[in-house]
């Protein structure tokens, strides 16, 4: 009679997580005049060159709270869009300094900033078209009365649609059409991780047959 095996597997990632940095902003202005994405735009998250090879960062969540500050009514609803970059130079601007998950994680390589300065930012994304993930303004009635906070967020539920920028990428948060009067506020916060690529995943097959002999397979593939 034929010995029946039962299987479990046992997973071993190709990505060395270093550390889940959680970052807050300053409330932000949201201006009549659209942003061009380069020197102008909410904020502008980048991973320097000289993190070292083999090194990402990955946008896990974020969230976009709008709020008004005014009685006017604001009738428009512009686009917010979140779209990738390429960059010469040394990231600059105002930064923001993120936090850490866990006491013992790894400082962070990728940047954050509220202005940018100095550095050559390239557009990749088709921004007058659409970017990476887009949010709409919320139109306000406050000359009424009505002035409700509306909460947006990109939160993907599995980890391969994370935003994943390698070294001299970003992505920029911008504002893509002209609104109304500058009287309604953003709210800004998310997390990033920054993780090394290995050269190899493992894969662990444990065997007990039925008397209770257990044997291992271990499967080693090539993560290129």
């Amino acid at each position: 009679m034929p010995t029946t095996y039962r299987s479990a597997v046992s997973l071993k990632s190709v990505r060395k997580i270093l550390g889940v940095y959680p970052f807050s902003m300053s409330a932000l202005t949201v201006p009549a005049a659209a942003h061009n994405g380069t020197t102008t735009g909410f904020l502008w998250w980048a991973m320097p060159a000289a993190a070292g090879a083999g090194r990402h960062a990955r946008l896990r969540r974020l969230s976009l709270t709008f709020g008004n500050t005014s009685t006017t009514a604001t009738l428009t609803s512009p686009r917010v869009l979140l779209g990738r970059f390429t960059f010469t130079g040394l990231p600059s601007g105002t930064q923001v300094n993120p936090s850490v998950r866990l006491t013992g994680d790894t400082a962070p390589q990728a940047q954050l900033f509220s202005t940018s300065a100095t550095w050559a930012v390239t557009l990749v994304d088709v921004f007058a078209v659409a970017g990476a993930w887009t949010a709409l303004v919320p139109a306000e009635l406050t000359g009424v009365g009505v002035g409700p906070t509306c909460v947006t967020e990109f939160r993907p539920d599995f980890e391969d649609d994370f935003l994943d920028i390698s070294l001299s990428e970003g992505f920029v948060l911008y504002l893509a059409d002209a609104g109304s009067g500058a009287t309604r506020i953003l709210g800004v916060s998310g997390a990033w991780d920054e993780y090394i690529s290995t050269d190899t995943t493992e894969t662990s097959i444990i065997l007990p047959d039925d008397s209770g002999n257990v044997g291992k397979l271990t499967l080693v593939v090539s993560s290129t």
